[in-house]
């Protein structure tokens, strides 16, 4: 026990050299395997209404017996930078962002003190935080999130960890960008932590129309050979004459129910997924940032089976067109965000 105690000491002061005292903080060790993280043996909480950091080990644990200083220091450091954020940002209530923010901070802390990332930090590859932060986006204002799913992969859909890989890439970039370490904005809004929001730009289609046919050939070439039994169209803005676009190429591969499945498996192998949480059983996205390409997989004639009658109505009401030009080059510049919104309600009245 002394030597442990020795490295909580050294740990105390080593973050007293970064962050304020706590008066009256309490702090213990205490030898309970099943509260440690089961792959480095040590765990640990902050619980403010006792003002006191636990710091969980498993003394038997291998990277324990030979790294008990180093794990040490990073765990007391990671809780430590919780209870000085909460000091002035309470954890209690708080938002989804809030919560990805708050264990940001703390690995990041942990990592500038230890020269160590944690382990929760390197659990994402780029491909799966860009995935995931599309999903997060979507509810980071709500305070009725599953801090279970996002932190430790009780859903299925999101990896163990994604939330603390999350907070640890949404942090890093601030302090890159603004040139700061992670105990100057211990107590920094977690709205400031947001990266921009990515701005919508069109052009007409005639602009583009060549290089996007061309592309369409070269993507429905390589998809009739991997789904031989599915038809692929060419939809989207840019298969509409005389519409506003993004300049993207939109694809729909259109399958029967049962090879739906086989077919997400097929397009898995060459392109990225997109919008998971929007998937359901007759719907699945990908996409292919390098070529700004986005394929859309439905089940013939079912509830998402909508791509086809979307275009072909446009292609015959060119009234309708010129209304959604008019939605586009609204949010031209705008948030890429509220722009799909609005799109997405002017097809909802187009359907009723």
């Amino acid at each position: 026990m002394e030597k442990f105690e020795k490295s909580l000491i050294y740990a105390k002061k080593t973050v007293l050299g970064y962050l304020p005292n706590i008066s009256g903080l309490k702090t213990e060790i205490i030898f309970e395997p099943n509260k440690t993280i089961p792959e480095i043996g040590i765990g640990g909480s902050y619980k403010k209404n006792k003002n006191q950091i636990s710091i969980y080990l498993n003394s038997e644990h291998k990277n324990i017996k030979e790294n008990f200083d180093k794990e040490i220091l990073q765990t007391f450091s990671h809780e430590y930078a919780h209870a000085v954020r909460e000091q002035k940002i309470p954890w209690e209530n708080c938002t989804l962002l809030e919560a990805f923010i708050t264990e940001g901070l703390a690995q990041s802390f942990e990592f500038e003190v230890s020269s160590k990332k944690p382990i929760y930090a390197l659990s994402l590859s780029q491909k799966e935080i860009d995935t995931y932060w599309e999903m997060a986006f979507l509810e980071i204002n709500r305070t009725d999130f599953d801090y279970s799913k996002w932190f430790f992969g009780s859903d299925k859909k999101i990896k163990k960890w994604a939330g603390y890989a999350l907070g640890f890439w949404l942090v890093q970039n601030y302090c890159k960008k603004n040139n700061k370490k992670s105990n100057e904005i211990i107590h920094l809004d977690s709205i400031g932590f947001l990266p921009e929001l990515e701005k919508v730009s069109f052009v007409n289609e005639q602009e583009i129309r060549e290089k996007i046919v061309n592309l369409f050939q070269t993507e429905k070439e390589k998809l009739q050979k991997l789904l031989p039994n599915s038809n692929i169209e060419h939809v989207g803005g840019t298969s509409v004459p005389n519409s506003m676009t993004k300049g993207d190429l939109d694809i729909n591969i259109r399958v029967s129910e049962e090879n739906f499945n086989d077919s997400i498996e097929c397009l898995k192998k060459i392109y990225q997924i997109n919008q998971p949480n929007n998937w359901t059983d007759g719907f699945a996205s990908f996409k292919d940032d390098n070529i700004d390409l986005g394929v859309q997989l439905t089940v013939n004639d079912s509830a998402d089976d909508l791509f086809v009658k979307q275009r072909d109505f446009l292609k015959s009401h060119p009234g309708k067109v010129l209304e959604l030009n008019k939605v586009k080059l609204f949010f031209e510049g705008k948030s890429m965000d509220e722009y799909r919104k609005a799109k997405g309600e002017f097809f909802k009245n187009l359907k009723s």
